[in-house]
């Protein structure tokens, strides 16, 4: 996995409501949505797998410059400010901690 790529998903429940939402409110423009905070998608996919209760033995961390298998750029750092919508909606996303946590126990 990856240690120096970033990242902040949103859980596709959190993701449905906020469309609700931005539906009821006729929300018009461009927003940036994903949690408040991010991580390295290595540090995901340790949290997620601890959270599951699953062996981390077999994740492999390594910098993206040190694999010759992408081919193509892709961006380091992919987190998004989601102030914007926090503020026109009046809500606060979720941390991503806490979005591992609600996925793991669903998936549960």
């Amino acid at each position: 996995m990856f240690t120096d790529v970033y990242f902040n998903p949103l859980s596709i429940d959190f993701l449905k409501g906020i469309f609700v939402k931005a539906s009821d409110q006729e929300l018009i423009g461009v927003y940036n949505t994903g949690s408040r905070n991010g991580m390295s998608k290595s540090a995901f996919a340790l949290a997620f797998a601890e959270e599951l209760g699953l062996p981390t033995k077999n994740i492999y961390n390594v910098k993206i410059s040190e694999v010759d298998f992408i081919k193509t750029y892709r961006p380091r750092d992919m987190r998004m400010d989601v102030s914007k919508i926090e503020k026109k909606m009046g809500i606060e996303m979720p941390l991503l901690s806490d979005e591992i946590k609600r996925v793991a126990e669903e998936y549960r």
